[in-house]
């Protein structure tokens, strides 16, 4: 480096704006032995930026090229200056940088012909010619075409404008070879689609490429894209049809096994759904039970509400009902709105009774006998029937969801789950497991004469059974408490790999419940929900 130019960099660092604006200025054009840096050169002028000097704006907008203006954050002062400055090359940057924004292309065009590029102009709302025209102004007005659009496309998605970030990355698919930085922007594309609900504008070959690069260098989020795709399931609300260009089972079940292994919740759902419709016929119940259990267990409620859906269709006891009530009500919790619909399904009818007279009925009750008062009141709010509030016991009865209620042969033989559904039933409950704790266990067998003074109290307070309680089941063993009488009557069905239907059922569950995909000269459909 020559003698006066390492005096002139020693002023500029002192703060001298002369030497500062000239140090700059060679910076930008580059010597011999004095090598172009214009990232260099923007940090001498700072401090004169930012007292708004008019001499480095000036020389800043129109000797450092657009793409690294956009890089280094000054495309605003760019914008700001634009008008004033009346330079062609200032304009045509201008213009360039506005293309990428939908909402002012219009004065993007009028910039671009102002500033004597009315090609570029003409190309403005075609990406690919735009993106022609960038590649042929490199060298003059840019450095790098592609870095121009790539930033575009990052300050669109992060001001949530998806519109034009899409338009940005498919004019940088087409400036230069595919590499690391256009696989994350498209994948961050794809999110922020699915977060805020828009439609995917990209080509299906360039979203394909970059969910294969992203899910093998081991992204889950991309493998379980790509596997839903491959297997020609919709990813919530993007079609496999703008994901993948061709579905392939096999490699569907490999990627989401790979993203199941990978802690993902959606891939072991996405799994459990390869069966019902039949894509792979080997997955039976035990396997979909299997995918379905451990995305439930990692907090998905959809598969919570599907597990405990298809383990009370298929119960043949009340103890494995009660463990897909166990699901359900996790579910509920959760507030999946469908299983709060099945666990409803299971509240038996309460005859109706005025507040004021019901809270007098428990007080003459209490006074009578508290035990038989509390055991009234725990039917009021669970819907019990008579005999099962008789002969409720805390020990092997109450679960975190409510109460399991074994049948007996006078009435209920298969038994049923009473769900506390509310945070009234749930609060009654937890006051008779309380109330009841330190009962004598003997105490359940003593249902004769628990009913002779129930009936000898309501006889003197004039209180008929059928106005208190839940009307009495039977000896029937066909009750829809759970099994194939439960499902038929809430509407829940599921077929088994093998077994086909057409149906045009939805189960409301979204992407749980596509339509049906052809197999062979079958169809298949899942349904499932009310």
């Amino acid at each position: 480096m020559r003698k006066e130019w390492l005096d002139l960099r020693e002023r500029a660092k002192k703060g001298d704006p002369q030497a500062s604006l000239a140090f700059a200025a060679l910076l930008f054009t580059g010597q011999p032995g004095l090598a172009r840096n214009y990232r260099l050169g923007i940090a001498y002028l700072q401090h004169l930026v930012e007292a708004k000097s008019r001499a480095a704006i000036e020389l800043v907008c129109t000797r450092v090229p657009l793409d690294v203006l956009c890089l280094t954050g000054l495309s605003a002062l760019l914008l700001e200056n634009a008008s004033r400055l009346a330079v062609p090359s200032v304009q045509a940057k201008a213009g360039l940088l506005l293309v990428f924004r939908s909402s002012q292309r219009a004065e993007a065009q009028d910039r671009l012909r102002a500033s004597g590029l009315p090609q570029a102009a003409a190309a403005a709302t075609d990406v690919a010619r735009f993106a022609q025209q960038l590649s042929s102004e490199e060298g003059r007005l840019l450095e790098s075409a592609f870095d121009l659009a790539w930033i575009n496309a990052t300050e669109a998605l992060r001001e949530a404008r998806v519109e034009d970030a899409q338009w940005a990355t498919r004019a940088a698919d087409a400036l230069a070879p595919r590499g690391p930085r256009l696989c994350a922007l498209v994948l961050d594309i794809l999110r922020k689609c699915l977060e805020l609900r828009v439609t995917l504008q990209l080509s299906t070959e360039l979203v394909e490429w970059a969910l294969d690069r992203s899910a093998t260098s081991g992204q889950v989020d991309a493998m379980v894209m790509l596997g839903s795709a491959l297997a020609g399931l919709p990813h919530r609300e993007l079609p496999w049809q703008s994901l993948v260009q061709r579905t392939n089972t096999r490699r569907a079940m490999a990627v989401l096994l790979r993203a199941a292994d990978g802690g993902s919740s959606e891939a072991w759902l996405k799994l459990a759904q390869l069966g019902p419709y039949g894509r792979v016929a080997v997955i039976g119940w035990e396997t979909r039970r299997f995918f379905l259990e451990k995305a439930a267990g990692l907090g998905d409620v959809e598969a919570q509400t599907l597990l405990g859906g298809e383990l009370l269709r298929r119960a043949n006891s009340v103890d494995e009902a009660a463990e897909g009530v166990g699901w359900l009500d996790r579910s509920a919790e959760a507030g999946n709105t469908v299983a709060k619909h099945l666990l409803q399904s299971l509240v038996l009818p309460l005859p109706e009774m005025a507040p004021e007279r019901e809270r007098k009925m428990l007080a003459d009750l209490s006074a009578n006998s508290p035990e038989l008062a509390e055991r009234v009141a725990l039917a009021r709010v669970l819907h019990l029937t008579r005999r099962e509030a008789l002969s409720f016991h805390v020990r092997d009865q109450v679960k975190p969801w409510g109460l399991l209620l074994r049948g007996t042969s006078k009435e209920n033989p298969v038994g049923r789950c009473a769900p506390a559904v509310s945070p009234a039933m749930r609060t009654a409950l937890e006051r008779a497991s309380s109330f009841f704790r330190d009962t004598d266990p003997i105490s359940a067998a003593l249902l004769k004469r628990r009913s002779a003074l129930q009936r000898q109290v309501f006889l003197t307070l004039d209180l008929r059974e059928e106005q208190v309680f839940a009307p009495e089941i039977g000896r029937s063993r066909t009750e829809g408490a759970y099994g194939r009488h439960w499902a038929r009557k809430v509407g829940w069905s599921a077929p088994e790999p093998d077994r086909f239907a057409e149906s045009g059922f939805d189960s409301g569950f979204g992407d749980l419940a596509p339509p049906a995909a052809e197999v062979g000269d079958e169809q298949v459909a899942w349904s499932a929900a009310y």
